[in-house]
């Protein structure tokens, strides 16, 4: 893998690599900023909400976040449009900005001690401007970086972006554990909040050096939206629910254990982080195999159809028995879904990239629709469904139907374009 990346860096000149490297490294800290809401969740529900159960509290929580089921599908045409008139580099650019901004606004928000209700009402408006912003850098980086190379580079290009997402979790659960075992979690989780923006503006600074030398891009012609994603429904369907069932991976393996462990197994939040981190370094040893991915569409597709069926098969265990078996069990279990969790999502940037190559400037609008739709309405909400259903029923056994029902979208989205191509 190492002598792949070598070869992948050598390739690029050196505009376009300064340029392929400030869009990894912004990646990173957009993934940061993210997932540092999801791991310090416990501490913020407490923060914003009235007194009470915190499970309970999580779950509002995480259904602020989820807000991004309408600003991540508006963030996504916002920014997808802004691609196709200015280009993608300068869209990135524009959306690094507005996610630094929010993140650093979240950090200054009063508690509901200080401001009572209102407080969660705060949380829900910097959390959406955060998750419109965000939808630019998620959609269109990835899709840039593995469509800009040929078919021979793109296992390496998306492996090499998934590193780069791995860095900004590994680095977000580093700043959740520091922040978990201060002397007062409640209030030192705003330095996690502070720190992002800190490094949001070390890269924004690198890249505004990064594409100066870069020619701005000019689309006169008037687009269509809806024309566009009329011409194009049958790939953004299909990218919906893949997106949708890949990003459920990670929070079975992670997100959701992190919040019900300390219920169902009597540990501490601090030992559910702690378990947390040490999974975030095997998912960072997963990463390189997505190197050795097969180029082939047709072989691409039957390693992704297979690892559907494993995670499938895997969650529906560690979820019907999660009372039953013992932390080690849950380890492995979670740790298999990593396995094949990390390498799909590898194999399905690649995927989107092959089936959008014939779209233009027009693929960044597909990609961010679909990515959007699929991440937030189907991916995301699986963590308010897991602690709705942990806090009513004690257990997550009903969530197998909603895994079977995305793992069977998934596969078909897979099979039937298999066929039709």
């Amino acid at each position: 893998m190492i002598k792949l990346v070598k070869e992948f860096l050598k390739s690029l000149r050196d505009g376009e690599r300064k340029n392929k490297i400030t869009i990894l490294l912004g990646n990173a800290l957009d993934h940061y900023d993210t997932h540092i809401y999801a791991l310090l969740a416990p501490f913020i529900a407490a923060v914003f909400f009235a007194p009470g159960d915190n499970l309970t509290n999580q779950i509002a929580a995480f259904g602020i976040a989820s807000v991004g089921v309408i600003t991540r599908p508006l963030g996504a045409i916002l920014f997808g449009r802004l691609a196709l008139f200015i280009g993608p580099l300068r869209a990135l650019r524009y959306s690094l900005v507005g996610v630094a901004i929010a993140t650093f606004l979240i950090a200054l928000l009063p508690s509901y001690e200080q401001a009572g209700p209102l407080a969660p009402l705060f949380l829900l408006f910097m959390r959406s401007l955060q998750s419109i912003f965000a939808s630019g850098e998620g959609a269109i980086a990835g899709l840039y970086i593995v469509s800009s190379h040929d078919q021979r580079k793109r296992n390496v290009s998306s492996s090499l972006y998934s590193m780069s997402t791995m860095v900004g979790i590994m680095i977000a659960a580093v700043v959740a554990r520091l922040v978990s075992h201060s002397s007062d979690p409640l209030i030192y989780w705003r330095v996690g909040f502070a720190f992002g923006f800190l490094t949001s503006i070390v890269s924004i600074f690198i890249r505004a050096n990064g594409y100066r030398a870069t020619k701005m891009h000019v689309n006169n012609k008037t687009q269509n939206v809806w024309g566009i994603i009329k011409t194009n429904k049958d790939k953004i369907w299909r990218i919906i629910f893949l997106n949708g069932f890949s990003y459920i991976s990670y929070p079975i393996a992670f997100t959701i254990m992190n919040s019900i462990l300390p219920s169902a197994k009597d540990i501490s939040i601090q030992e559910a982080l702690y378990l947390h981190s040490w999974l975030i370094i095997f998912d960072a040893f997963v990463i390189p195999l997505g190197g050795f991915l097969p180029r082939d569409n047709i072989k691409l597709e039957r390693v992704m159809l297979s690892g559907i069926a494993i995670v499938f098969i895997t969650s529906s265990i560690l979820f019907a028995s999660l009372n039953v078996i013992s932390l080690s069990t849950i380890m492995i279990l979670r740790v298999i879904v990593i396995g094949v969790g990390v390498p799909f999502a590898v194999a399905l940037r690649i995927w989107t990239a092959n089936i959008t190559d014939d779209c233009g400037e027009e693929k960044y609008l597909i990609a961010a629709i679909g990515g959007g739709i699929g991440m937030e309405l189907l991916g995301r909400n699986i963590i308010i469904l897991a602690l709705f259903f942990f806090t009513t029923y004690s257990s997550l056994s009903p969530l197998i139907l909603y895994i079977l029902f995305l793992s069977g979208a998934a596969a078909f989205a897979i099979s039937s374009h298999n066929k039709s191509s």
